[in-house]
């Protein structure tokens, strides 16, 4: 489905969102690299510069988004209801995100050896590295502070947070809320690009917005979700063929994953989900995918050892004096992570397996409440006051049985060898502009489901650790998948609706602060 402009001129309000973009990313370059200076070399005059910049480019930012809304709406009439129904969802997520921004909000997230107080999960190391990023602490040889066996951008963006807002709750997580907030409007634009069906797009959008764990992670200084969305923005540069200045879509798309890899190094499965699409349903023959598969690999591959090197420079000199030798840390790191990793019950591991079977809620951050009747002697009830889950959408991850089946008889049915000249051989063009929108939709969500799974598998069948938030790159593959199967001819309407509901009753019990119902139902909901 291509847009089709309407035929009234738009041009003053198209003027004002060119000049409002420029000024966006003008800024954005600007205030990284105040950030970026600031932390290498503080000083009064780059914070307070940071600070100013910081501000105009959130207020920018709105106008941009603002004025493009209205302008899509005005501009092009059929795409009003996706529009409209995006800026729900976006809104609603982003509201839900900043209900419980603050909490919790106490203020000793430092340390990693004080425990977890005031910290969500894993924010008791980003945080901290956060703050030695401003404050320009270098590392030193045996890298107590850097947290360096992860690349450095996801923690560059909090530091970029606490520039903004103050080194608070709010000023830690508030680029991971709108980068997971934003990741829903990615994933519409990807499926409706490739599938040309809006409720295909609209499933999708909502149903990664209702997974659990992808909104916890959003709501945390935590890692993995910048690694999405940039995978996402590089994903919907290569399938819309954006292009900017000299730069094609692969080039730009090799940018992005590159921004994706120095947000978390697992972000190489992600680089082989698009280089594996672009080999198999690509534009053109096998040798032009070839090369143009290479081209996103090496890309990715420049921009982040550039990345890594001119953090190693500033920050890391007396412990990695060049790239490798982070890498080789990295590497180092990762394989010294053996063991049963995460448990509960009676020392019931949490492994791959359990990703798409059952396992018990882990509890990223949790308080308990307790009520009891006046003279020690009533009943009491328990709930949970504030609690942050990391688990998927299981009523999601357990469609992936059905649907992946159905993805694989459908490229089956496209790839399969013919009998007929050069057919018979398997010389088949299978060029995406020659596949139907559904069969594109179904080969990138197998072959995204499978770079961002089944490796985990081979790593659990090695005896490495392999914690339940490593699944959060394929879970927008999960929700493309699911709403593959769901937009099929003979799925009856009223199972479409009774789906998505169930789905939102299952993250409705697991959302994290659930302090505007009254205390019976809290506690007859447990969680």
């Amino acid at each position: 489905m291509e847009l089709t402009q309407s035929k009234r001129p738009w041009s003053a309000l198209h003027l004002f969102l060119r000049v409002f973009l420029a000024a966006t990313l003008t800024e954005l370059g600007l205030f990284v690299f105040l950030v970026v200076f600031h932390a290498a070399l503080p000083l009064t005059a780059l914070a307070k510069g940071a600070d100013l910049v910081g501000f105009l480019l959130g207020i920018t930012s709105i106008l941009t988004m603002s004025v493009s809304v209205v302008y899509v709406y005005l501009a092009y009439p059929t795409y009003r209801v996706p529009l409209l129904f995006m800026v729900l969802l976006t809104a609603s997520t982003l509201f839900a995100h900043l209900y419980i921004i603050n909490t919790p909000s106490l203020p000793d997230c430092r340390d990693a050896s004080k425990g977890v107080n005031g910290c969500i999960m894993d924010e008791s190391y980003y945080v901290p590295t956060a703050q030695n990023m401003l404050n320009g602490t270098q590392c030193g040889p045996t890298v107590p502070n850097c947290n360096t066996e992860h690349p450095f951008l996801s923690k560059a963006l909090i530091a970029a947070g606490i520039t903004v807002l103050g080194d608070n709750a709010p000023g830690w997580r508030i680029f991971n809320v709108l980068l997971g907030a934003f990741s829903l409007p990615l994933v519409f634009v990807l499926v409706l690009k490739i599938s040309k069906s809006r409720k295909a797009s609209y499933l999708s959008a909502a149903l990664l917005g209702l997974d659990v764990m992808f909104f916890s992670n959003s709501s945390a200084a935590l890692i993995d979700i910048p690694m999405v969305f940039f995978a996402l923005l590089a994903f919907v540069i290569y399938f819309c063929q954006i292009r900017f200045w000299k730069l094609d879509q692969l080039t730009l798309s090799g940018i992005m994953l590159a921004l994706a890899a120095l947000s978390k190094e697992t972000a190489i499965f992600l680089l082989a989900t698009l280089a594996t699409y672009h080999l198999v349903a690509g534009e053109g023959g096998r040798k032009l995918r070839f090369i143009g598969a290479l081209e996103i690999v090496v890309v990715t591959a420049g921009g982040f050892i550039l990345g890594l090197q001119m953090y190693d420079t500033l920050f890391a000199r007396a412990a990695f004096p060049t790239f490798l030798d982070q890498i080789h840390y990295m590497l180092s790191y990762g394989a010294s992570l053996i063991g049963p990793g995460w448990t509960y019950g009676n020392n019931i591991q949490i492994t791959p397996l359990s990703w798409m079977t059952y396992y018990r809620p882990v509890t990223y951050y949790g308080t308990s409440v307790s009520v009891c009747t006046s003279g020690g002697n009533g009943s009491c009830v328990y709930y949970a006051g504030v609690a942050y889950y990391g688990v998927p959408n299981l009523i999601e991850t357990w469609t992936t049985y059905i649907w992946i089946p159905i993805a694989a008889l459908a490229i089956w049915g496209v790839f399969r060898p013919r009998p007929g000249g050069l057919k018979e051989f398997g010389f088949v063009d299978t060029s995406s502009r020659n596949l139907p929108g559904s069969t594109k939709l179904a080969i990138l969500s197998l072959i995204w489901f499978s770079w961002n799974y089944f490796p985990y598998l081979a790593l659990f069948a090695a005896g490495r650790v392999t914690y339940p938030f490593y699944f959060i790159p394929a879970l927008p593959a999960v929700a493309i998948g699911a709403s593959y199967f769901l937009t099929q001819k003979w799925v009856p309407r009223y199972a479409v609706v009774l789906y998505v509901a169930g789905a939102f009753v299952f993250f409705f019990v697991f959302f994290p602060d659930k302090a505007f119902l009254p205390v019976w139902l809290r506690a007859l909901i447990g969680k």
